[in-house]
C-alpha cells in the first residue's frame, strides 16, 4: 500500500524536484543579453552547423570530436580562469566552484555535438555493413548459380 502511494506521488514529486532544482532558477536568474551568453550561443548554433555541414566528412569530424573533447576536458581550467576574471567579460558571476554554468552551458552541447558525431559513425559503420553483407550475398548467390549451370552442362 505504502509503495502504491509512493508510485503515484511520484509525477507530483518530480515536478517539484524539477521545479524547485537550482538549475531553473540558475536559468531565470542568467541575464541572456550580455554580450558574453549570446557570443556563447552564437558559439554552440556554429559549432553544430559545423557539425552537421560535414557529416561526410569524416576526417574534419575526427578533428571536431577531438576539438569539443579537448574543449570538455578543459572546462574545469576554463571554468576556474573564468571564475577569477568575471569582471572582464560579465555583469553577474556565473563561475561558481561547482562548474554548474560551464557544465551546463558549455560542455554539455559540446558533448550534445560529439554525441551526433559519434551517432552518425555508427549509423554510417551499420549502413556499411549492411552493404558489404548484401554484396556478398549476392556474389555467394550468383557462383552458386554459375556453378549449378556448370554442372547442368558437363556431360555425365
Amino acid at each position: 500500500e505504502n509503495i502504491r502511494e509512493n508510485i503515484i506521488d511520484l509525477p507530483e514529486k518530480a515536478e517539484a524536484f524539477v521545479g524547485d532544482s537550482m538549475f531553473w532558477h540558475f536559468i531565470h536568474e542568467t541575464n541572456w543579453n550580455e554580450p558574453f551568453l549570446m557570443g556563447l550561443v552564437a558559439f554552440h548554433i556554429f559549432c553544430t552547423s559545423i557539425v552537421l555541414v560535414t557529416l561526410k566528412h569524416m576526417w574534419v569530424q575526427a578533428g571536431l570530436l577531438a576539438v569539443f573533447g579537448g574543449l570538455v576536458l578543459a572546462s574545469e581550467y576554463i571554468n576556474q580562469y573564468c571564475a577569477q576574471h568575471w569582471r572582464n567579460f560579465v555583469s553577474q558571476q556565473y563561475f561558481d566552484s561547482a562548474g554548474m554554468f560551464v557544465s551546463l552551458f558549455f560542455s554539455l552541447p559540446l558533448l550534445i555535438n560529439c554525441a551526433i558525431i559519434s551517432g552518425h559513425w555508427l549509423f554510417t559503420a551499420t549502413r556499411l555493413m549492411r552493404s558489404i553483407r548484401v554484396a556478398r550475398d549476392r556474389q555467394h548467390s550468383k557462383s552458386a548459380a554459375e556453378e549449378l549451370h556448370t554442372k547442368k552442362k558437363a556431360p555425365l
